[in-house]
C-alpha cells in the first residue's frame, strides 16, 4: 500500500509491481463481476493534499460524496509504529474515521506494522497502542481493525510471523474482534511463507493489474482509483471473499455480530527439517496456527527413543545432543500455548549421527630430491580427542595438473597413528582420506611438499691472490635442460645474485670470478625452480683472496 507510510513509498511500490508481475503461490478465482460490487477506498493523511488559504490544513474528504458514488465502506490509517498518530484519523482539523462512518459508510482502521526485537513485546505494544487509538470495534457498521504487514523490520520468517501472531491476538483480546491481516503476494509467500499460520484471520491481499480476485476477504485492486470526494489518487479495495475461513460481509462489516473462537491448542508447526554434525542433530521450522494463545514453547521429539529438547516460543531452532551413532532419526515439532499441546508436525527428513571425526597429517614441506619423505597422520574423535584404532586410511597424490592416484592404504594402531615413508621426485599435494564408516564421519586432510634438486657447488682453488681467476663450477641433478643458475655472495648478512647462467645439456654450469680486494668470500649457487620442483640450493663455498 504504497501511501500508507512515507517512509517506506517507494519500497511498497516496487514490492506490489513484482506481486503484479509473478504472484506467487496464489489461487485465484474469477471475480465477482456479476455480483453487486462492495468496494471502498482507503486512506492515509496525504488523502488530504495542497494546503491553500481555504484549506490550510489540506484538502477535505468529501464523504457524503464518496457515499453518493457508490462505495460503501472505507479504511483509514490509524497508526504506525509506536509514535505515529494519523493526524487526520480524529482531528483536530479532520475526522475521517467518524466522518466516513457519519456519511453511512462502513468504516474500518488500519496500523502500519513496525516489527522489531523483541519480537513479543514489541508487537503487543504496538497493538495496545493501536487499539487505544480506534477505541471500540464492536459496533455496527465497523470492519475489524486490520494489521498492515509490508516491511520485516529485520526478523526472518518464523520471527515475522510470531510477532505478527502476537500483535494480532493481543489485539483480539483487546478489541474482542478477529482482526485482518495486509499484505501482498510476495510478501506472503517468501516473508511470511507460511499461510497456515494466518488462516483463522480474514485476509486483506493487495494485487493490481490481475482480472482475478486472489484468495482473500478483501481485495485492493488499485492505488490508481478517482473517487468524488477524494482528491488525487487513491488505493480502492473490493470484498471477494474466497478465503477459507470467509465470513459473509453482512457479518464481517458489523462488529456486534459476535464471532467467538473456542479454546484452541496450536496447530502443527511447518516445515520442519533436521540437519546432522556428529551425534548432534539441529530442527528448525516455521511456526504454524498459534491456536487461540500465544506460543510459548516448543517440544521437539526425537524418534527413535523419544528424546525431547524444549525452547521459547519465540525460537525456531532446536539441538538434540548424544544421539546413537547409525541409528536414524526423525524429529517432530509440538507448539504449546496455555490451552496446551498442539498437534505435532510433520516428521522430518532422516538423519543419522555418525562418530566425528578429525584427521591431521604432518610432513615437512621441503625435501631433497632422492631423499626419504615420512609423513605421519592421526586419526580420532573431534568431540573427545580419542584416538580411533584398526581404521583406513588413504594417501593420495597429485602433482601440478595431474590427476589424483591413491599411493598407500594404512591402517592406524591403537593410538589413532599411520606411518610411511615417501621417495617423491617431484613436487606434489597429498591428500590423507579416512573413507568413513558405518556411523563414522569421513574426514580428509590435505598437505603439501616442495621437492629440491640438488646443487652441487665446487671452487677450483679456495684461495687465490686478488686480481686472479678462479673457477665455480658444479651440477644440477636433476635438471630442465637451460634450467637457469644464479651465483649469490654473501655481503653484510644478505644473499646478492653476482652472476646467471644455465645449465648445459649435461646440468653442468660454471661461474668465472675474479676477486678484487682482500678478504673472504661466500658464494652459493641457486638453481631455479621449475614446472615440478623448486628451487635448488647449494652448500656454501669460501674463497680467501690474498
Amino acid at each position: 500500500m504504497h501511501h500508507r507510510s512515507s517512509m517506506f513509498r517507494g519500497l511498497t511500490a516496487v514490492a506490489v509491481s513484482l506481486a503484479i508481475a509473478a504472484p506467487i503461490g496464489l489461487s485465484s478465482l474469477p471475480a465477482h463481476s456479476a455480483a453487486k460490487v462492495i468496494d471502498g477506498p482507503d486512506v492515509a493523511s496525504y488523502q488530504h493534499p495542497s494546503p491553500s488559504h481555504r484549506y490550510p490544513y489540506g484538502q477535505p474528504i468529501r464523504w457524503n460524496q464518496v457515499r453518493k458514488a457508490g462505495k460503501e465502506f472505507a479504511i483509514v490509517k490509524a497508526t504506525e509504529g509506536l509514535t505515529y498518530t494519523n493526524p487526520n484519523f480524529a482531528g483536530p482539523h479532520f475526522n475521517d474515521y467518524a466522518d466516513a462512518a457519519a456519511a453511512g459508510l462502513v468504516h474500518g482502521a488500519y496500523h502500519f506494522a513496525r516489527p522489531a526485537f523483541p519480537i513479543v513485546a514489541s508487537a503487543r505494544s504496538q497493538a495496545r497502542y493501536f487499539a487505544r487509538v480506534v477505541g471500540p470495534v464492536t459496533t455496527k457498521s465497523t470492519l475489524p481493525p486490520a494489521l498492515d504487514l509490508e516491511v520485516d523490520g529485520g526478523l526472518n520468517p518464523p520471527q515475522l510471523v510470531t510477532w505478527a501472531q502476537a500483535f494480532l491476538l493481543q489485539l483480539r483480546k483487546m478489541t474482542n474482534r478477529t482482526p485482518m491481516l495486509y499484505t501482498y503476494p510476495s510478501f506472503w509467500t517468501t516473508n511470511l511463507a507460511d499461510p497456515k499460520a494466518f488462516a483463522r484471520y480474514p485476509l486483506w491481499m493487495a494485487e493490481y493489474g490481475v482480472s482475478h480476485a486472489p484468495v482473500a476477504d478483501l481485495w485492493q485492486y488499485t492505488s490508481t482509483a478517482q473517487v468524488k470526494g477524494i482528491v488525487g489518487d487513491v488505493d480502492v479495495s473490493k470484498y471477494v471473499g474466497t478465503s477459507s475461513t470467509a465470513l459473509p460481509w453482512k457479518t464481517l462489516a458489523n462488529g456486534t455480530i459476535s464471532t467467538p473462537w473456542k479454546a484452541t491448542a496450536p496447530g502443527p508447526p511447518q516445515h520442519a527439517a533436521a540437519t546432522i554434525d556428529g551425534t548432534t542433530a539441529t530442527i528448525t521450522w516455521i511456526p504454524g496456527d498459534a491456536g487461540t494463545q500465544r506460543v510459548t514453547k516448543y517440544v521437539v521429539t526425537a524418534n527413535p527413543g523419544g528424546a525431547t529438547t524444549t525452547v521459547s516460543g519465540s525460537t525456531f531452532l532446536a539441538s538434540v545432543n548424544d544421539l546413537t551413532t547409525g541409528t536414524p532419526y526423525t524429529f517432530t515439532v509440538t507448539a504449546v500455548n496455555k490451552v496446551g499441546p498442539g498437534k505435532p508436525s510433520a516428521s522430518t527428513n532422516t538423519v543419522i549421527p555418525t562418530v566425528p571425526t578429525e584427521l591431521s597429517a604432518a610432513v615437512n614441506d621441503s625435501s631433497k630430491f632422492g631423499e626419504p619423505l615420512p609423513l605421519r597422520a592421526r586419526l580420532r574423535r573431534s568431540d573427545t580427542k580419542a584416538a580411533l584404532a584398526k581404521q583406513p586410511v588413504l594417501i593420495f597424490r597429485r602433482h601440478a595438473g595431474g590427476r589424483w592416484k591413491r599411493i598407500e592404504k594404512l591402517s592406524t594402531n591403537r593410538k589413532g597413528r599411520v606411518h610411511t615413508v615417501l621417495h617423491p621426485k617431484s613436487s606434489a599435494q597429498l591428500e590423507a582420506v579416512f573413507p568413513g564408516a558405518t556411523g563414522v564421519a569421513r574426514a580428509a586432510t590435505f598437505e603439501r611438499y616442495t621437492v629440491t634438486p640438488n646443487v652441487s657447488a665446487r671452487l677450483s682453488a679456495p684461495a687465490v691472490h686478488h686480481g686472479r681467476q678462479v673457477t665455480l663450477d658444479g651440477a644440477v641433478k636433476p635438471f630442465v635442460v637451460g634450467q637457469q643458475v644464479a651465483r649469490q655472495r654473501k655481503i653484510d648478512g644478505k644473499w646478492v645474485t653476482r652472476g646467471r647462467t644455465t645449465v648445459d645439456n649435461r646440468g653442468h654450469y660454471l661461474f668465472l670470478i675474479r676477486p678484487n680486494f682482500v678478504g673472504d668470500y661466500v658464494f652459493r649457487v641457486v638453481a631455479a625452480a621449475t614446472a615440478r620442483r623448486g628451487q635448488g640450493f647449494s652448500t656454501k663455498v669460501q674463497l680467501t683472496a690474498t
